[in-house]
């Protein structure tokens, strides 16, 4: 490691800095003090949670999409959209609480799977179903409502 630190000290200063903020980070979570390293805030999180709710229909057509073409390069575009997607999920749950954004996420997802699903693959959707996505619209627009209220 010291030989390393001689050859390449541009690197081992970079280093230094990442494990400085790491240990940083975790004496600030220690402490009980979370603000400093709160850079999205609670509005700014429920805009990305919906988008990253959109990169999740499209995911989930995706796969769709996917098994129906066949082929390389058609299975490599769920997997491309889960990385965008969990990258952008863990951003949206930096400002937000751990349960709501995944109620609203999951929630949106299956309402518009269901929904682009009849659109674009011809699945059929029976009026109990559009009941039961409707009560799934509610239950996230409670969620959202009470969560932020106490």
């Amino acid at each position: 490691m010291v030989l390393k630190a001689l050859l390449f000290p541009s690197r081992w200063e970079s280093i230094t800095r990442w494990r400085g903020a790491i240990e940083m980070r975790c004496f600030l979570r220690a402490s009980g003090n979370r603000t400093q390293f709160n850079p999205i805030g609670s509005a700014y999180g429920l805009d990305l949670l919906g988008h990253c709710s959109h990169v999740e229909i499209v995911w989930a057509l995706s796969l769709k999409w996917a098994a129906m073409k066949g082929g390389w390069l058609a299975s490599s575009l769920p997997i491309v959209l889960s990385f965008v997607n969990m990258g952008a999920l863990a951003l949206a749950l930096r400002g937000l609480p751990a349960g709501t954004a995944y109620a609203v996420w999951t929630g949106l997802g299956a309402v518009g799977v269901s929904l682009f699903g009849a659109l674009m693959f011809d699945e059929k959707l029976y009026p109990p179903q559009l009941f039961f996505l409707a009560v799934i619209i509610v239950g996230i627009v409670g969620t959202n409502y009470f969560g932020h209220s106490s």
